[in-house]
């Protein structure tokens, strides 16, 4: 029987939100603590599928984002729900 991470990730975010963030976008996107603590959406969104992330040493790498529930995952780490747009 293993840990789910993302029960242990919500019993942390009620003590520390900020940590709940950084580890929902390592669980999402498989960043490093310092890339997941670093991103800035709106600065290193590459397309709809790539996001640029960046360490302080400089190195940067590109992770993919390559499945809705990625995705959902990641814009739930950074804003805590799901974004919708207005329809056309």
């Amino acid at each position: 029987m293993g840990v789910d991470p993302l029960e242990k990730i919500a019993e942390i975010d009620l003590a520390d939100p900020a940590v709940a963030r950084v580890l929902r976008l390592q669980h999402a996107f498989g960043l490093r603590l310092q890339e997941a603590s670093l991103l800035n959406p709106a600065r290193d969104q590459v397309s709809e599928t790539v996001l640029r992330v960046t360490a302080l040493t400089g190195l940067i790498r590109m992770v993919w984002t390559v499945t809705l529930e990625v995705v959902a995952m990641g814009l739930l780490a950074m804003y805590g729900q799901l974004l919708t747009y207005p329809e056309a």
